[in-house]
């Protein structure tokens, strides 16, 4: 599970920022919306939501997510000569010539990691990962790379040691993946905890359909993928993966395509199925609005886009709850009715389906989830908001437990928190002047007098 994690001098943050989903002391929700880790003392928050005005740095906090998964996982490769993929606060020149720093910290088959990294774009200025035991005090170093040189302890492990030596990490890119290809067991741990953070920052249906078909598949998950999507109000009744029939495949699949196809299916070591697409049904109705049976759709070729968008983000977030990783999107609500966000955040609260831990942070402007009766506690949510100098800065509601400056003796109550919110009361909201439109209201003809 995420503990927090952490940026400092990356695009708009400039101070560093934590996201932590450590919980208050409030008892609040206690049951559903915290997991306990006794083995570390830790009660962790499963969900957590960032609101604030537009540009003020939301989307910067899930993109720190993507660029760190891209980078363990090695999804990014880099020439010898290509800059490192961080850019400073540019609106102060002091900033803009020191390097970026990220972190995080999470919990993986019992044991805590803390991994990070400072970089500027010429190189790595450090790198770090330490792990520590359930009965340990203190961190065990795995490595420390200071430049180009890599610390290790003494029992430092084999892998490690050849990297090392061999001195074949480039300045430009990050020891742990190399770590990781060569089998370094906390490396791995590291790598393998990236690959179940799933992120939607702009959601490409087609790099995430084998996510959607393997839920399909799945008798325990599938007919809850299918109540999400009918409570969506999508009119359809069911959907199932479309099967390729090999004997008579479309005329749309090329000759080579097909032989290939035929080919893997027939050196298969056991039965092999190729899908070609999702379908969906939706039910027929006569001129007098009887059901007169159903009629199978594909998805991808005669659904709208939204429903197709709609399919694999259900699918990521089962699959994430399946897997017990972190889920993290970016405006959650888009193209979303509220009540569907709310069920998509019980889905994480609920013990039943939420067994091994799955997290999910998003940000949003949807302040129905702020209303009196909101699915959230107050360490749960969130705020970003850019000082006058350009810097974004994060805090928890939780920080306004006691009654704060503008409003003594009025502590917060969340019965009042949406309209609290949008009236200013936390800051994270915009400032809007005047449009640029003439005023049509105001009587601007000559005086009588003719002045």
């Amino acid at each position: 599970m995420l503990i927090n994690f952490s940026l400092t001098n990356y695009k708009t943050f400039r101070e560093r920022a934590e996201w932590s989903m450590v919980a208050t002391d409030d008892t609040t929700f206690e049951e559903d919306n915290v997991a306990a880790v006794p083995d570390f003392g830790l009660r962790l928050l499963k969900s957590a939501a960032v609101y604030g005005a537009n540009a003020s740095g939301k989307s910067k906090l899930l993109q720190v997510l993507g660029l760190m998964k891209a980078l363990v996982r090695g999804l990014r490769k880099s020439s010898p000569d290509e800059a490192f993929p961080v850019e400073p606060f540019r609106l102060n020149p002091t900033a803009a010539a020191e390097p970026s720093e990220m972190e995080i910290i999470f919990i993986s088959a019992g044991i805590r990691y803390r991994y990070g990294f400072e970089a500027e774009a010429t190189h790595v200025v450090a790198e770090w990962l330490f792990t520590k035991q359930p009965e340990q005090e203190a961190e065990t170093e795995v490595f420390y790379r200071n430049e180009q040189t890599i610390e290790l302890p003494a029992d430092g492990g084999p892998q490690l040691r050849y990297l090392r030596d061999a001195d074949v990490v480039r300045k430009n890119e990050l020891l742990l993946p190399r770590a990781a290809d060569n089998n370094s067991p906390e490396a791995l741990q590291v790598y393998e905890w990236f690959q179940n953070l799933n992120l939607i920052v702009a959601l490409d249906t087609r790099k995430h359909r084998h996510v959607l078909i393997g839920l399909l598949n799945d008798p325990n998950w599938a007919p809850v993928l299918l109540e999400l999507v009918q409570a969506a109000d999508l009119s359809i009744m069911a959907a199932e993966p479309d099967i390729l029939d090999m004997d008579n495949l479309p005329d749309d699949v090329p000759a080579e395509a097909a032989q290939r196809m035929r080919a893997a299916v027939a050196e298969a070591t056991k039965p092999t199925q190729i899908w070609r697409d999702v379908r969906t049904q939706h039910l027929i109705y006569d001129d007098d609005q009887s059901p007169q049976g159903h009629i199978w759709f594909g998805l991808k070729e005669e659904e709208s886009h939204g429903t197709l968008q709609f399919f694999t983000l259900m699918a990521l977030i089962l699959d994430t709850l399946q897997t017990g990783g972190v889920l993290a999107v970016d405006e959650l609500e888009t193209a979303l009715h509220p009540q569907l966000v709310r069920k998509i955040v019980s889905l994480f609260h609920s013990p039943i389906y939420n067994l091994r831990g799955a997290q999910l942070l998003f940000n949003t402007h949807d302040t129905n989830l702020l209303a009196a009766d909101s699915p959230f506690r107050r360490d749960q949510i969130w705020f970003t908001e850019k000082d006058r100098f350009g810097g974004a800065k994060l805090y928890s509601l939780a920080d306004f437990e006691l009654p704060t400056p503008m409003h003594p003796g009025q502590p917060v109550r969340f019965d009042h928190l949406e309209r609290d919110y949008l009236n200013g009361r936390f800051g994270a909201v915009p400032f809007l002047g005047r449009f640029g439109y003439a005023d049509t209201t105001t009587d601007k003809s000559p005086s009588s007098d003719g002045q």
